[in-house]
């Protein structure tokens, strides 16, 4: 009997080692498929389509959608891009463009017809859709908006009492009803202030019309700057996941390369990066339902997302909007600018990056770039102001090497020294101050004051203080984007 006990308690004890065994590589291979699903992107969610027809948060968009200079043409065209004189005429404007939505139109009524004489003008960096104007208004009118798809630019010629609208291609007149008044006194206002604030001009020729531009002499040079994003400050960089995230972050990745880019990525659909000099980039690739794709709702879309995550960058802009086509979905890809200390800011063509560029598909936000420099305080005491030179002696002293600029190119090598030099100074229609962002090589940068000499299709870029070039840019779309 006691064999018999001894034989039945070593099969029960196999028994157990097998169960045991068994039960262990149970356990194994759900670690093993678990891991795989979190690792190697097998889901076990089959519900996960997001939604994107979530309500959207009400967002002011007039300081984001708006001109970048307002010109008022009197006996000299002036310029101004200084936000405290935009933002009241841009205000102006769009209560007379909604007066102008509301009229009743005959197909005859709106004219193709050159602005010729004085007026007040606001100017956008590039021609934008009538639907977002239309759809922010909160008014519609087919007739109009069919004619003119685009807004290029709008003005008020204060004489003949008569309004507009440019397209980026060609400018129509449209008739209205209403009291304009208001617009007279305004342009009255503004040409005041021009006179006051511009009251030096540059010479070009006998033949040529004076350019006038700012007669602030005083600048800060140079003008030290670091980027938004500091990848040193380990909470910050957590912070900005976790927004990004949700309650995905803690099963995102963290990865380091050797260029020192973070990246966090999330089944390989969600992907946040933040390079060394503090650029950021987002991808995302999640299917989602079917969004409404409209222009404005997208619009919508970018400023939400861009409001709630980090924030909109203080002066920014709405600078173009282009149509995007991505795996068979249409979609809008927006890049904002911004203005610094007041300025432009005029960035060297070698640099890839936007400020900020954003695209949104089905109503949904795939991919996000964002290059925002802010200024640093904790070197301003290193920062000086000092006295511009004139654009007067900056023109007459590299018009010479200017030309040679221009020759260089093949479509002029036909034309003498001296037509060159000609059709430089009679195509010059602007000079402004603005700051000068040279690349994003570095996270701590330095921006210089810089003279722009605007011409139709080039702008050459001095340095404030001491007059040398710094760069030749070529203006893709020539006069496209200008006044006719």
């Amino acid at each position: 009997m006691k064999l018999k006990s001894l034989y039945t308690n070593g099969v029960i004890g196999m028994h157990r080692e097998k169960v045991k065994n068994l039960i262990l590589l149970v356990l194994v291979m759900i670690s093993i498929y678990l891991s795989s699903v979190l690792w190697l992107d097998i889901s076990l969610d089959f519900t996960r389509l997001e939604k994107d027809d979530e309500p959207l948060e009400s967002i002011y968009l007039w300081d984001k959608v708006r001109p970048v200079r307002v010109i008022i043409d009197q006996q000299y065209r002036h310029n101004v891009y200084d936000l405290s004189v935009i933002e009241p005429v841009w205000e102006a404007y769009r209560e007379v463009l909604v007066n102008l939505l509301r009229a009743a139109y005959d197909e005859n009524d709106i004219q193709v017809q050159n602005m010729d004489g004085n007026g007040i003008i606001i100017h956008f960096e590039s021609p934008l859709s009538m639907e977002i104007m239309t759809q922010g208004l909160g008014v519609t009118n087919n007739r109009l908006t069919n004619r003119i798809e685009k807004l290029s630019w709008m003005g008020f010629d204060p004489d003949a009492r008569l309004f507009y609208l440019n397209d980026g291609q060609s400018t129509y007149q449209v008739p209205h009803t209403f009291d304009d008044m208001s617009m007279v006194l305004l342009y009255n206002e503004m040409k005041d202030f021009a006179k006051s604030h511009q009251n030096q001009r540059l010479f070009l020729s006998e033949a040529l019309a004076e350019i006038p531009y700012s007669k602030e002499v005083l600048v800060l040079s140079p003008v030290f700057i670091r980027s938004e994003i500091d990848i040193e400050d380990q909470d910050a960089i957590n912070e900005i996941a976790k927004a990004y995230f949700g309650d995905r972050f803690d099963y995102a990745r963290r990865m380091v390369d050797s260029f020192r880019t973070i990246s966090f990525i999330y089944r390989n659909e969600k992907v946040l990066r933040l390079y060394e000099e503090g650029l950021l980039e987002l991808f995302d690739a999640i299917e989602s339902t079917q969004g409404e794709t409209s222009l404005y709702r997208s619009l919508m879309v970018a400023l939400n997302f861009i409001e709630n995550f980090l924030g909109f960058p203080e002066q920014g802009y709405l600078s173009r909007v282009e149509s995007i086509l991505q795996d068979g979905k249409y979609g809008y890809r927006f890049i904002f600018s911004y203005q610094f200390l007041d300025l432009p800011i005029v960035f060297s063509q070698v640099r890839e990056e936007k400020a900020m560029q954003i695209e949104v598909l089905d109503g949904r936000v795939v991919y996000y770039q964002r290059f925002i420099r802010v200024f640093d305080e904790n070197i301003e005491q290193e920062m000086q102001t000092a006295h511009v030179l004139s654009p007067q002696l900056i023109l007459d002293y590299n018009i010479d090497f200017m030309t040679d600029l221009y020759l260089e190119d093949a479509n002029h090598q036909l034309l003498t020294f001296d037509e060159a030099k000609n059709k430089i100074l009679s195509s010059i229609n602007e000079v402004y101050l603005a700051y000068f962002d040279p690349s994003r090589r570095s996270r701590d940068q330095l921006i210089r004051s810089v003279w722009v000499f605007r011409t139709n299709d080039r702008k050459y870029i001095f340095n404030g203080i001491t007059g040398a070039i710094i760069e030749e840019q070529i203006i893709e779309e020539g006069v496209a984007h200008g006044l006719e």
